[in-house]
């Protein structure tokens, strides 16, 4: 993917904070980086909104990227699959500083004026690694699109804290968090995520941007994290929400006890007695990258992730299964969709396994007689080869960790504008193909429908339509996409083991494929 060069920079004004400076690309878009919306005093803290640049001069320079939040080392680089340009060097990591928000808009003083909707990005990347810096995610060219086409909007992206940094918790961290006046526990890229949509509703009406008019999408753990936003007692103010590769049941939410583990293992790490009183202290001494580049290592694998807490206090009440399709009425829009290998990401994580092993294992959480029944469809047999085991286990862990909540959530939405769709394959019109995905999130964004919404029909978008009959998109229903989708599985298992029961096989699934078992496993 290309990116263009910028032609020359520019500034603008933000009332109670002062100067940006940015860059121009061709059409006269503007790009303004590594704007910082929040700080913190300490780590394992909320963060705070940042309201002033006098520490600055009143002045911000927007033309180059702010700090990235502190990554494993194993995941430092960008992971694409598709090669994307970098435009601007790699910046530093800091957990200090990481807490920034990049803009892109509309030429100055372009017809239509505005306000304009805002496509406002999380990125993914498990809870453990990633960053909205990442050229993949530079918006230039979305923003471009959309004037182009005469629907101008506002793309911004942040980043927030990840990992062991910005998502354990432990009974210590709560009470230190209750003595300087917060609440909740653990959660901290949750909260940063919220106070970055609080510095959109505060500021971005200044620069043309309707902050009535937010739509809140991610990929993978930033869908994930779009659900759990959509799911807080305190919800940020988004009016539209979509879902890609992620929702708030494919990475489990821990309970604070299971937090406690992480939070004790962690300080065994690093030679820290967990029940001394100054642990917390000793640990916020270590370095942020000694801390993050920890987490592989006490999780006992490397393809780990970063872990939500059911703490009492962000979420309205604990995420379940039994909850799917119980969706706020103050959303206006709302899309989910996810791509057809979605079980990719427990590649090579079980290599060598058998079927025993994986019987044994799901069995601890839906039973004998269930397990048989749902391996089996699967085509996972007493005597399939090991590599054949892995193989069908990510076709399993797709559909239970991604598909199924999908195909559940758009059937139960009450959302009169629900919208699903279906990434199959990659298309030979790459560009094309980024154009016809950017137009349907564009009109979402104007409260558009980009296809015929889920409720009337219920038929979906196929982007890279698998069946060759469109190298673009397709909208199908569900009986004409049943050989590839095999909707008709879904409905069985889920009808089999009820929504409660499911849910204990995506937890089953989670342990056995990211090796939650080896937690707090590893030799001094």
């Amino acid at each position: 993917m290309s990116l263009p060069a910028a032609i020359g920079t520019t500034t603008i004004e933000i009332e109670g904070l002062g100067t940006v400076k940015g860059n121009v690309y061709p059409g006269g878009i503007r790009q303004f980086c590594g704007i910082p919306y929040g700080y913190l005093k300490k780590r394992w803290t909320r963060s705070v909104l940042k309201t002033s640049w006098e520490d600055k001069g009143n002045f911000h320079d927007g033309t180059h990227l702010g700090a990235t939040a502190p990554n494993p080392a194993e995941f430092r680089g960008d992971a694409m699959t598709v090669p994307v340009e970098h435009r601007f060097p790699v910046p530093e990591e800091s957990e200090k500083d990481c807490l920034v928000i990049n803009i892109v808009l509309p030429p100055e003083n372009h017809e239509p004026a505005g306000p304009y909707p805002i496509l406002l990005f999380i990125h993914g990347g498990s809870f453990l690694f990633g960053g909205a810096n990442r050229p993949a995610y530079d918006m230039v060219n979305l923003v471009t699109h959309s004037v182009n086409t005469n629907s101008p909007v506002i793309a911004v992206t942040f980043n927030y804290r990840v990992g062991l940094l910005g998502f354990l918790a432990s009974k210590a961290i709560g009470e230190d968090l209750k003595k300087d006046g917060f609440e909740g526990n653990g959660n901290f890229g949750l909260t940063d995520q919220q106070l970055a949509i609080k510095w959109v509703e505060t500021y971005i009406s200044q620069v043309g941007g309707d902050k009535d008019n937010v739509t809140l999408y991610g990929e993978s753990a930033g869908g994930m994290s779009v659900d759990h936003q959509i799911h807080a007692a305190h919800p940020a103010n988004f009016q539209r929400a979509i879902l890609m590769s992620g929702m708030i049941e494919t990475i489990p939410t821990w309970t604070l006890e299971r937090h406690e583990v992480m939070y004790r293992s962690l300080a065994r790490a690093f030679k820290i007695d967990p029940d001394a009183p100054d642990a917390l202290e000793k640990l916020r001494e270590l370095p942020d990258l000694a801390v993050a580049e920890a987490a592989p290592k006490i999780a006992g694998e490397v393809n780990t992730t970063g872990c939500p807490c059911a703490d009492g206090w962000f979420h309205a009440k604990a995420p379940k299964w039994t909850d799917i399709g119980d969706q706020p009425s103050f959303l206006k829009s709302y899309m989910v969709g996810d791509v057809y290998v979605e079980g990719i990401v427990m590649r090579g994580n079980i290599d060598g396994k058998t079927y025993d092993d994986l019987h044994a294992c799901l069995a601890k959480w839906i039973g004998e007689e269930n397990t048989t029944i749902i391996l089996a469809d699967y085509g996972i047999h007493p005597t399939t080869e090991p590599a054949d085991v892995s193989r069908l286990f990510e076709d399993l862990s797709g559909d239970a960790m991604f598909k199924v909540p999908n195909w559940l959530y758009a059937h139960r939405s009450t959302i009169p504008k629900t919208y699903g769709y279906h990434f199959d394959q990659s298309s030979t019109l790459d560009n094309e193909l980024a154009k016809k995905i950017a137009t349907a999130f564009i009109d979402f964004a104007y409260g558009r429908d980009p296809w015929e919404p889920f409720p009337i029909g219920h038929k979906w978008m196929i982007f890279g339509d698998k069946s060759g009959e469109s190298d673009l998109a397709v909208v199908k229903g569900e009986e004409e996409d049943e050989e590839l989708r095999k909707y008709t599985r879904m409905k069985k298992h889920v009808e089999l083991l009820g929504d409660e029961l499911y849910g204990q096989m995506v937890f089953g699934i989670d342990d056995f494929g990211q090796k939650r078992h080896l937690l707090d496993t590893f030799e001094d």
